[in-house]
């Protein structure tokens, strides 16, 4: 319960805000979502992505998108909430309205690192997403997958191949289906002959597996975020940053909303917030 309390109070926080608007008969315009639009993709893998934090299973959606320049990988449900915003500002719709809808689409979103990269270059453009926002630039990691040789798995009726890697601190296997040769996946991963169906660390906190893949009627925007707020910084400083508002959430949230006010009870209880990321180093 207490653990909610922050979360609670910072929903109220912006919901009194919006009441401010209703009250006042003042409709603000919602705006166009904050995007460069970069490629359109031609296919799109999805992946349902299992995680454990604190003892507790989330699941979310998350898919892969394929231009003819460029990849995106993103949370299913944020993707929508950039298309809710872009469909509900051009219909002219209310600002009530957008919330409304806002909060509960927001309620599924569970992936919060939206990644861009070049299929040219295999360069990529990484977002972290908590109380503030962080991009940085990197290379696709060069990952030493260990190959097994034997036909071991059918996933989604496709027949795959396992493969075991060390990545990001952790021990990982994946199975991929050397008859789709796209040597991608979920999250980073990439460098096998054949796209991966899944992949999960060891120790099972983290899970990507396939359960969709379609050649979309219409093509969809591959994205990057141009809000203003975002830090644009460096890996090591963004993933430092993370860490240190999971370490202290009260502070973080009051450096990026200096008008907050939390009651002593909030302020003197544990302000860390479990945190286990795909990648431990």
């Amino acid at each position: 319960m207490k653990n909610s309390i922050l979360v609670l109070l910072f929903i109220f926080n912006i919901l009194s805000s919006s009441a401010q608007v209703v009250n006042s008969g003042v409709n603000l315009p919602i705006g166009e979502p904050k995007i460069e639009v970069v490629d359109s993709a031609e296919v799109c893998v999805f992946y349902q992505y299992d995680y454990l934090l604190g003892g507790r299973k989330y699941s979310g959606q998350t898919m892969l998108l394929l231009g003819q320049k460029f990849g995106g990988f993103y949370d299913y449900y944020d993707d929508k909430l950039v298309h809710l915003q872009d469909s509900l500002n051009k219909a002219k719709a209310s600002s009530v309205e957008y919330m409304g809808k806002n909060l509960l689409i927001g309620k599924s979103v569970v992936y919060k690192i939206p990644i861009v990269f070049s299929l040219d270059s295999m360069t990529a453009t990484v977002l972290l997403k908590n109380i503030f926002e962080y991009e940085y630039s990197q290379h696709m990691p060069k990952i030493d997958w260990h190959l097994v040789d034997a036909l071991d798995t059918t996933i989604a009726g496709i027949a795959c191949k396992r493969a075991t890697c060390e990545f990001g601190g952790r021990n990982w296997t994946a199975f991929y289906a050397p008859s789709i040769e796209v040597g991608l996946g979920p999250y980073l991963f990439n460098g096998l002959p054949g796209l991966i169906f899944s992949v999960k660390d060891t120790a099972g906190v983290h899970k990507f597996t396939l359960n969709g893949l379609t050649h979309p009627k219409e093509k969809l925007p591959i994205y990057l975020s141009t809000n203003e707020k975002i830090i644009k910084t460096t890996r090591d400083k963004a993933r430092k940053s993370v860490e240190n508002e999971k370490k202290d959430v009260i502070k973080a949230f009051q450096a990026s909303s200096p008008g907050i006010v939390f009651p002593d009870d909030v302020l003197n209880e544990d302000r860390s917030r479990p945190y286990d990321p795909i990648e431990l180093k």
